[in-house]
C-alpha cells in the first residue's frame, strides 16, 4: 500500500507543468485585465451611451487642451463649439432634405398643373398676394406657373408631365421667349433651390419677363414660336 501511494504521488508530480510555467501562469491570471469568468451581460455599456461618449470625446479633448485657463472660459468655449457643431449638422441635414424634396415638389406641382385646368389669371393673383406677404420667391414661382400656363393655352398643347426647367429652356432656345424663361429658371434655381435671399427686385425683374411673354403671345400665332 505504501508503495502504491508513493507511485501515485510520483505520477501526480510528473503530470504537473514545471514550476516556472506554473509561476508564469499565476502572474498572468493575477493581472487586473484578465477575467476567468465572462462578464455578465448587465455589466456591458449600452450602445447609446457608447455613442454619446464617442461624440463627446472631441469636446473633452478640447476642454483638456485648454488646461491652465479659468474653468469658466473653458466651459464657455466648449459649449459654444458644441452649439456651432449642432447648428452645422442641422444645416447640412436641412440642405440635403431641401435638395431632395425641392425637385419632388416641383414635379408634383407640374403634374398637378397638367391635371387641372388652371386659369393663369388666378395664378397671377396668387402671385400678387404672395408679394403682399413679402414671399417673393413664392410669387416668382407662381408667376412662372402662370407663364407656362399661358404658353400652353397659346400653343393649345400641354407640356409633358414631369418636364424640367432645363428641358423647357432647351425647347424654347430658338424662341423670342427664351431669354425671359431663362430669367425665371435662373431665379428659381438660385433663390429657391439654392436658398439664396429673394427680394422684391428679383420679383419685379421676373414680372417684367412675364409681361414680355404675354405681349409676345398676344402679338403672335402658335406657328411663330418655331
Amino acid at each position: 500500500m505504501r508503495g502504491e501511494g508513493a507511485m501515485t504521488l510520483l505520477l501526480a508530480q510528473n503530470a504537473l507543468p514545471p514550476a516556472a510555467v506554473r509561476e508564469a501562469a499565476r502572474n498572468v491570471v493575477s493581472r487586473s485585465y484578465y477575467e476567468l469568468q465572462p462578464r455578465a451581460q448587465h455589466d456591458t455599456t449600452p450602445l447609446v451611451l457608447e455613442l454619446i461618449r464617442w461624440l463627446l470625446t472631441p469636446f473633452r479633448w478640447l476642454f483638456e487642451g485648454m488646461a491652465g485657463l479659468p474653468d469658466a472660459v473653458r466651459w464657455i468655449v466648449v459649449i459654444a463649439s458644441f452649439v456651432v457643431c449642432v447648428a452645422l449638422i442641422a444645416h447640412i441635414l436641412y440642405t440635403l432634405f431641401a435638395a431632395v424634396r425641392g425637385p419632388v415638389l416641383n414635379r408634383k406641382l407640374r403634374l398637378d398643373s397638367t391635371k387641372k385646368e388652371f386659369d393663369p389669371r388666378d395664378l397671377e393673383r396668387e402671385a400678387e398676394a404672395a408679394v403682399a406677404k413679402e414671399d417673393y420667391i413664392g410669387a416668382v414661382r407662381l408667376l412662372f406657373r402662370a407663364t407656362l400656363r399661358r404658353l400652353e393655352l397659346f400653343e393649345k398643347k400641354k407640356f409633358r408631365p414631369g418636364i424640367t426647367n432645363r428641358e423647357l429652356l432647351s425647347r424654347y432656345r430658338s424662341s423670342p421667349v427664351a431669354e425671359s424663361l431663362s430669367r425665371f429658371v435662373n431665379t428659381i434655381d438660385f433663390k429657391w433651390y439654392g436658398q439664396m435671399p429673394c427680394g422684391q427686385a428679383d420679383y419685379l425683374s421676373c414680372q417684367d419677363e412675364h409681361g414680355r411673354i404675354c405681349r409676345y403671345i398676344v402679338g403672335s400665332t402658335p406657328t411663330d414660336r418655331a
